[in-house]
């Protein structure tokens, strides 16, 4: 089915074409015409839709109510039809009515007539955008203009010539309005630029300000978590024995050492009526001169013995620890005879005979004993145990971890982290407790915690990427621009967590001299190939090149620069 155009009355023959060029891959086209529409005005506006249209392969028809428009599309080629209704039917107009009047053969052109008037009546027009066919009216015979009076002869040759000519004019310019867009292409020898440098990352702003630089963050964060460790295993301890010293003491002007009678076995004990015995655990006999002994003392002032005599309970439990001062009794040795209630290796004593006295010792501890414990059961760390804390610990860590990653590139604002090759710059560490216990080691229901410290460098690349070009564009002389830029990075070659980053980059590109386009397009108007490759190379030198596509014909370009394209490319020096 062919595409139908509705032609406004005040459309151009421009716009016409227009919608043959928006009528796209549609082989066939129908404009249907009002009456007086200004697009008819001239008959050359037919011819040039009829060649308009062939060229792009449409195959077009007309229809139109009015007879002189009929006649004029036949003319030009149109099959032409009186109304859609005719059309749809396929019955084309033949002859107008104002064909059918010229004729010398009354006749013949009435029968001519009649039979155009037969198929016009025979298709009433009933679109609105169609005029009905009038009747046609029987002429009487014509005669020759150049028969008539008062007309020179010669006169239509010359008018011939003269309507020719304005056609020939006005389809030139129209070929300026109607045809194809021209495409300009201009190459030129660009010279390569080349440059790879560090720059430095810093989260300090007074620091990034400096050349070179780019502002960083560092992120951090702390996530905590708790578990409770509840041991299950269990352990026998035995009874032990508590252990201490004890020193002697005198206010005799006489000294006194415990290796002269105070061998291992040696008893001592605390007073009361459950006295807690403590034995020498430690022979005292062999020491050298000086140890364990008491000194002289002076002025009546009580001294004792240095360093304290090791002592051990003789039972096992914590009875054993005493207080400090609890041991006072010097029990006597199994050989002391009968009655004897206390030892003392200074033998016996004459009360009577005191100031002959040459040994006064009393005995006490110095600190509390202790170490003595009784036989019982602990709940201890099993093997069980220890593997759950420790599945716990590496669960809580690694739930911790993401979570403070997550939150640290939250609070980075879309900066992406720097990780040097070492993965340095991003650390994640782990804080336990109180630490896991060992397996076998007595533990109670204890409460730990899990805290992951997060610590990061974030950056933007772009910063770095507008630095270097910065830099790379200042390699450029003045008058010319960069083109074809390609960046390499930025690469991180050290980073860390403290907003510290050292970034690798580099760039290459193209310099070449700065098009004013609008001002090409407007120099190019109207201008044959030859001139633009002329103007071309005056602007860029002599190793500038140009190509022209899609220009129209007698290859010259568009009098409209917006019907004008141009497309700069860039070639480096060296190659083609």
């Amino acid at each position: 089915m062919a595409k139908m155009v509705y032609v406004d009355p005040e459309e151009e023959i421009t716009e016409l074409v227009e919608r043959i060029r928006a009528a796209g891959d549609e082989p066939d086209l129908v404009f249907i015409f009002p009456s007086q529409a200004r697009v008819l005005l001239s008959p050359l506006n037919l011819r040039l839709l009829q060649q308009y249209s062939r060229s792009n392969l449409k195959s077009t028809a007309i229809v139109s109510g009015d007879p002189r428009v009929q006649g004029l599309a036949r003319e030009a080629g149109f099959a032409t039809y009186a109304s859609v209704q005719a059309y749809e039917r396929g019955v084309q107009v033949m002859r107008s009515a104002t064909d059918a009047t010229d004729t010398t053969d009354g006749g013949a052109g009435d029968g001519v007539a009649a039979a155009g008037t037969a198929d016009l009546a025979a298709d009433p027009v009933d679109d609105t955008w169609a005029d009905t066919v009038p009747a046609p009216v029987s002429p009487g015979p014509r005669r020759s203009r150049g028969a008539l009076p008062g007309i020179p002869p010669g006169t239509d040759r010359r008018r011939l010539y003269m309507v020719a000519g304005a056609i020939f004019v006005l389809g030139f310019l129209l070929l300026f309005l109607v045809a194809p867009s021209a495409k300009v292409t201009i190459t030129l020898k660009a010279t390569p630029v080349d440059l790879s440098k560090q720059i430095q990352g810093t989260s300090d702003p007074s620091a990034a300000q400096g050349p070179d630089r780019v502002l960083t963050k560092a992120v951090t964060d702390d996530e905590s978590q708790q578990f409770d460790a509840k041991p299950t295993g269990q352990k026998q301890i035995q009874a032990v024995a508590a252990t201490g010293g004890i020193v002697l003491t005198t206010d005799e002007p006489f000294p006194f050492c415990a290796s002269n009678g105070f061998p291992r076995g040696t008893e001592f004990s605390t007073a009361g009526a459950k006295p807690v015995r403590f034995v020498v655990s430690q022979d005292t006999t062999n020491t050298p001169d000086g140890q364990y002994c008491v000194p002289a003392a002076t002025a009546g002032a009580p001294v004792s013995s240095s360093p304290p005599i090791p002592v051990t309970a003789e039972s096992t439990g914590i009875s054993g620890n005493v207080p400090t001062g609890s041991i006072t009794q010097w029990l006597p040795p199994p050989s002391s005879p009968p009655g004897t209630t206390t030892g003392n290796p200074c033998g016996p004593q004459d009360p009577a005979s005191v100031s002959q006295r040459r040994c006064d010792l009393a005995v006490t501890n110095p600190a509390a004993t202790g170490g003595g414990v009784d036989a019982h059961t602990v709940v201890v760390v099993s093997d069980q145990d220890l593997k759950g804390f420790n599945d716990q610990v590496a669960q809580l860590k690694q739930q911790l971890s993401d979570k403070a990653r997550k939150t640290m590139q939250d609070r980075a604002q879309g900066d992406v982290f720097a990780i040097d090759p070492s993965q340095q710059g991003l650390t994640l560490s782990t804080e336990v407790a109180p630490p896991v216990p060992n397996s076998g080691d007595e533990f109670k229901e204890t409460v730990i915690t899990v805290t992951v410290h997060g610590r990061a460098a974030a950056y933007n690349p772009d910063d770095v990427r507008r630095v270097f070009t910065t830099d790379l564009s200042a390699q450029i002389p003045q008058g010319e621009t960069l083109v074809e830029q390609r960046l390499t990075g930025p690469d991180i070659q050290q980073a860390s967590d403290d907003g510290t980053v050292v970034f690798s980059i580099r760039g290459t590109g193209f310099s070449q001299p700065i098009v004013d386009l609008n001002k090409l397009k407007e120099t190019f108007t109207g201008q044959g190939q030859d001139a633009v490759g002329r103007k071309v190379r005056s602007e860029f030198g002599d190793q500038a090149s140009t190509s022209i596509s899609r220009a129209i014909p007698f290859f010259v370009l568009p009098l409209f620069s917006s019907r004008i394209s141009v497309d700069v490319r860039v070639v480096a020096e060296g190659s083609s």
